[in-house]
């Protein structure tokens, strides 16, 4: 993290995607943008974890698909700034699906910004299972 700014930066380190996986999210709904080139595909985080985030979304999107994601974490001077990849799209259409969303895999962190992230996020309750 820049102390200077407050701003935490991802940086490109491979992970598989099992290891992704194993982050727990959190119900932690957070204002953000998520861009796919010029164009806005959302404003609104509903739950996160070290490794990901899932947005509300109308946008039509494949999943695969490369975005920018922009959002500074509630209650800090904290910005994060990460390029991922749309890892699923909910329509919205299964039961317990709350709404449309996308569901992003992020870039490998600094590991700095990665241990600043997971401490954060600590305290915040798991969101409640949508589907069984």
């Amino acid at each position: 993290m820049n102390e200077a700014t407050g701003e935490l930066f991802g940086r490109g380190r491979g992970e598989s995607r099992t290891e992704r996986r194993k982050a727990v999210r959190r119900a932690l709904h957070v204002p953000c943008q998520v861009m796919l080139g010029g164009a806005l595909l959302s404003r609104r985080g509903l739950d996160i974890s070290p490794r990901g985030i899932l947005v509300a979304s109308d946008a039509v999107v494949k999943p695969g698909e490369r975005v920018r994601l922009s959002m500074r974490l509630p209650l800090t001077r904290a910005w994060l700034r990460v390029s991922a990849t749309v890892a699923r799209v909910v329509l919205g259409r299964r039961e317990g699906d709350r709404e449309r969303a996308l569901a992003l895999e992020l870039d490998a962190l600094d590991p700095d910004t990665e241990l600043f992230l997971s401490e954060y996020l600590k305290g915040i309750p798991v969101p409640l299972a949508a589907r069984a």
